[in-house]
């Protein structure tokens, strides 16, 4: 599988005042590439959702940034896990590691006063500290009162408490209050101004691909949204070949472009346009196995996702058929 990203957007300073701290990535994993941000700090005080860029890549009280695990990864990395890192030198204030992990990300599980599932409080002085959720059962390896350095591995990214899909919230709080990482003042104006936290600045990204595979049938979301492991090999001659594609951040207009090229050429294609705004999303398209049977040799699904004529972001899945 290989992915593109062509487009990005956001301020790309980071300047931390006085006495403030200053955050590495809290997850162990390649932005663009094995993880993204799913959601972003709720800046809108009111009913609506506003983002740091002024979109929409969040929702009415978020109050932390979501690092989300993308798709089509290979075996090694998928039961490797991302392991998630202490933003900044501090002490543990709290710990919680006994909730499992939900075995389906659609499970109903009641989870009242422990919606963080698994996770980890930091204090890092001065008022400031970081929290970590969703983390892995029994993954958790520090303790309350223990003293970390940034980048020390508190434990791994899961499935637990109150969540749909794989990923760490993390949330950072000034005496109690929610700060934003990607502009700590709250004042920037959308892309400019911006005053980042992090330690290597860290674009805005609206929109992108999380993953595409290719199937024998139109999948259900459910599985799609799972994040099953990449896996092209086929046995025989496929019913059916159906290219489906994972997205995140649609708004209405994006244009997904999908098409499978074969050893005889484009093999078919076609255009969706996105018709609304969506935080996850999939489309799917294919044809059926021709009375000759498909021709042996290699294939590439390609899917190609447009944003006012412009293509953002860009992913592929190759395979083989004999």
């Amino acid at each position: 599988m290989k992915q593109t990203v062509l487009a990005i957007l956001g301020s790309l300073v980071a300047v931390s005042a006085a006495g403030e701290p200053s955050f590495t990535q809290p997850v162990d994993c390649e932005l663009g590439e094995t993880c993204y941000i799913q959601n972003y700090v709720d800046r809108d005080p009111g009913p609506a959702d506003l983002d740091v860029a002024c979109d929409s890549l969040t929702y009415n009280g978020h109050k932390g940034t979501d690092f989300a695990m993308s798709g089509n990864l290979d075996i090694n990395t998928y039961f490797r896990g991302f392991d998630v890192l202490a933003a900044a030198d501090g002490v543990v204030r709290g710990v919680r590691n006994t909730m499992k992990d939900k075995a389906n990300p659609t499970d109903t599980v009641d989870v009242s006063g422990k919606e963080c599932g698994n996770g980890v409080v930091i204090d890092h002085g001065e008022g400031w500290e970081t929290q970590y959720c969703h983390m892995k059962y029994q993954s958790v390896r520090v303790k309350q009162g223990q003293t970390v350095k940034a980048s020390d591995v508190l434990g791994q990214v899961g499935l637990s408490g109150r969540t749909e899909f794989r990923h760490l919230h993390f949330s950072v709080r000034k005496d109690g209050k929610v700060v934003d990482p990607f502009d700590a003042d709250s004042t920037g104006t959308c892309t400019s101004d911006l005053r980042q936290l992090w330690d290597t600045p860290i674009p805005h990204v609206p929109t992108g691909l999380i993953s595409v595979g290719i199937d024998d049938e139109v999948p259900p979301y459910d599985d799609i949204s799972a994040l099953p492991i990449s896996d092209t090999n086929w046995q025989g001659q496929p019913k059916a070949l159906v290219i489906w594609a994972f997205g995140f951040g649609s708004d209405a207009g994006d244009i997904l472009h999908m098409n499978v090229n074969g050893p005889n050429g484009t093999l078919f294609e076609t255009s969706v346009v996105l018709k609304k705004e969506q935080a996850r999303y999939s489309r799917a398209y294919g044809k059926k196995r021709p009375s000759q049977g498909w021709p042996a040799g290699n294939y590439v699904g390609t899917a190609t996702l447009q944003r006012q004529g412009q293509a953002v972001a860009q992913k592929e899945v190759r395979f083989t058929l004999d």
